[in-house]
Order: structure tokens, then sequence, then C-alpha cells
């Protein structure tokens, strides 16, 4: 018998208006096969809302407009507090979308990692990187850090699919 154990998404959006709109398309994508146990979360300042079906995940995908006030360590910060609060038991993974780094970007994002290691949140996290920058330094500190250049944006969906085990083929 097949067992789906159930999965919690943190969203966390930093993008140039370029290269947003092909990115929602491709979130939506992933999101729209969720389960009727997976959660997810889109950061905005302005919304602390767990969504628990598919329907207002696309929703939020859709209508998202990048916040004025964007921090990038507060987001990540405040999504690992939002998926920290969730099932020990499931299996929670944050996606950074990301294209534009603060000036200090290095030491924001690894205090920002910290965090998932005080609070004991255990969140997995995959920096799409869709700019020059060499994030690859992220990965030393967190064990459970990846970070991917975005050079197909196509393929998106396909390896959030793959790091979630969403079942693509049989929810649509």
């Amino acid at each position: 018998m097949f067992s789906y154990k159930p999965v919690i998404l943190g969203f966390v959006v930093d993008l140039s208006a370029q290269t947003l709109p092909a990115v929602k398309h491709q979130v939506i994508e992933c999101v729209r096969h969720l389960e009727a146990d997976d959660r997810c979360y889109v950061y905005h300042p302005d919304d602390l809302e767990m969504a628990i079906h598919a329907g207002p995940v696309v929703a939020a995908i859709s209508n998202y407009m990048h916040p004025q006030d964007f921090d990038l360590e507060i987001a990540i910060k405040q999504t690992i507090l939002m998926l920290g609060m969730e099932d020990q038991d499931t299996d929670k993974y944050i996606f950074a979308l990301v294209d534009k780094y603060p000036t200090n970007w290095e030491h924001q994002l690894k205090n920002a990692l910290r965090l998932d290691l005080k609070e004991n949140a255990r969140c997995q996290f995959t920096f799409f990187n869709f700019s020059k920058h060499d994030v690859s330094k992220l990965e030393e500190f967190h064990p459970k850090c990846k970070c991917l250049n975005v050079e197909e944006l196509n393929t998106l969906s396909e390896k959030i699919v793959e790091m979630t085990g969403i079942d693509y083929e049989n929810n649509t």
C-alpha cells in the first residue's frame, strides 16, 4: 500500500519584475498538485497564514506582488518560524527564489539559517539563484541547505517536485 507523507512548503520570493511572472507560473505548476494534508506558506510581511489547500496557495502566488519593504533575512526567518510551528514529523521545505541580493546578503542569510538550528524547526532549504552571485557558501552553514543556479526557468517546478515528492502524476 502506498503511504504518502505530507509536506509543508515555504516560499520566499525576491525577484525582479522581469523574472517574477515566469517563476510564478512554475511554482503554480508545482503547488497545484498538493495533497489535502500538505500545507504551504508564501512569505509576505502582511500575511501570517499557512494555506491548507492548493486553491489559496495558487491564489497567493498568482496575486503575489513584491513588498516595498522587503528584507531577505526577515523573510527567511519568518518563514522558518511559520514552518517550525508545524508538526515535527512532517517534511518542511523552504524555497528561496532570489535574483536580488542586499550588499550584506551572506551575513544576513547565515543568520537566518542559524535560526532554523536554534529553533529546531527542521527545515530543508533550497536557494534557487537567478543571478550571477555565488551563493554556494551557504551550504556550509546548514546541513540541509542546497544552492542551485537556475539557468532554465522551465525546469523549476520539476526540481521542486523532485525534492519534495509531491505526487505530480496522480493528483492532476
